[in-house]
């Protein structure tokens, strides 16, 4: 699925910055959505027909739903960070199918579990 980044996330061990528009699983699409990291794009908005005037209305909108996905975000965050140590989250992140540098932080693991879509996986 097409998705256009709302923020910075880790993909395949690169950084790919808001804005830029990715292909990617469901799963991870919807993850990402859900998380308030991507937005879904239609085929319309692919092949470039996206009103642009749209980004300036509902600021204040977009500032509320910021924040209550950055909340969201945070608390998906806290919630694997609380359940697992490094070393635990490294094994079970990989045994799902998350693709992280193996000497990755924790919280750089837990980037990569959101951004790819398998935190329900590893959430208990």
């Amino acid at each position: 699925m097409f998705v256009i980044l709302r923020g910075t996330v880790t993909f395949q061990g690169k950084d790919v910055h808001a804005g830029t528009g990715i292909v990617l699983p469901e799963a991870s699409a919807k993850s990402l959505v859900a998380s308030g990291l991507a937005e879904f794009v239609t085929a319309d908005e692919q092949n470039g027909e996206v009103d642009v005037s749209k980004a300036a209305e509902g600021t204040n909108t977009q500032e509320a739903d910021a924040i209550a996905k950055d909340d969201a975000l945070a608390k998906l965050t806290k919630a694997l960070d609380d359940q697992y140590k490094r070393d635990e989250l490294a094994t079970e992140a990989k045994a799902v199918g998350v693709e992280f540098p193996y000497n990755a932080k924790k919280d750089e693991i837990i980037t990569a579990v959101i951004a790819q879509g398998k935190e329900a996986a590893l959430l208990k």
